[in-house]
């Protein structure tokens, strides 16, 4: 089911998990070294990794949703 679109979509699911412990491993460095703050670029990271993710479920979603039968 599906045939080759899964691939992307599993391709998609690993980059934003990549991303977000990018993100968590950068956020915590910063924090250590105290030179995080509010609004800066790690904080696109956490953006990118969420839209990704999110991209990834909503396309798994539309991939096996099934049409309404007609009456």
């Amino acid at each position: 089911v599906g045939g080759g679109y899964i691939t992307p979509i599993s391709r998609l699911l690993t980059y934003g998990l990549l991303l977000e412990v990018a993100a968590d491993l950068t956020f915590a460095k910063a924090t250590s070294n105290g030179t995080y703050y509010n609004g800066s670029w790690i904080d696109l990271l956490f953006i990118a990794s969420a839209y990704m993710i999110i991209r990834a479920i909503v396309l798994t979603r539309a991939l096996f949703a099934k049409p309404a039968p007609i009456q």
